[in-house]
Order: structure tokens, then C-alpha cells, then sequence
């Protein structure tokens, strides 16, 4: 039986699929994003790959490599805090305001 596998560039292979199906149905739920076969295959993602699974499909990337990206962005930048009372809006009355009358 025929099975999928992924050669990079250094010589180190890496398992993909059982047959050509199971690999075109991967390649559909990945999204057909760059380098989604390297993320599936545990090999190393080129940068750019990389930033678009986090920009598009952050689920399919390892919880552990992911909480490793945020750890490391939070220690550098630190924790932006946005006040929820800036998306409340308030009614102003005025007492001494004067309608217009039709007369």
C-alpha cells in the first residue's frame, strides 16, 4: 500500500498520510497553508508559515508551541489591560435645558 511522506531539504523524512485520500482530506482541514505538512510532521515551520498559522489557524499549531510564543511575547511586551467601562456610554441630562416649542 502507498503512503505520503514528507523529504526536506536536509534529508530527514517525515510520515504524512496511509494513502492519498487521508492526505488530500489533511490538506483540506489544514487549510492548504504553507508548510502545514512540516507542522503535521513535527519538522520545523519556515517563519513566515509560522505567522500565518498563528494568524489564521492557531488550533492546528501544538498547544505547547503556542503557549511557548505567547509566554515568551508576554515577557517581553507585558500585559495590556483595556478598561471595559471606555465601551459604556452614558446618557447626559441637562436640567435647564429648553425644548423647542412649536408655537
Amino acid at each position: 500500500m502507498w503512503s505520503v511522506w514528507l523529504a526536506t531539504r536536509e534529508g530527514a523524512w517525515g510520515w504524512l498520510a496511509d494513502s492519498f485520500t487521508h492526505y488530500f482530506r489533511m490538506a483540506l482541514v489544514h487549510l492548504g497553508l504553507p508548510g502545514w505538512q512540516a507542522a503535521f510532521a513535527n519538522l520545523p515551520l519556515i517563519p513566515w508559515a509560522e505567522q500565518l498559522f498563528l494568524l489564521l489557524a492557531p488550533h492546528l499549531l501544538e498547544k505547547s508551541e503556542i503557549e511557548t510564543n505567547l509566554i515568551t511575547v508576554a515577557s517581553e511586551t507585558g500585559l495590556n489591560h483595556i478598561d471595559p467601562n471606555i465601551f459604556k456610554t452614558s446618557v447626559r441630562h441637562h436640567k435647564n435645558a429648553t425644548r423647542p416649542t412649536n408655537q
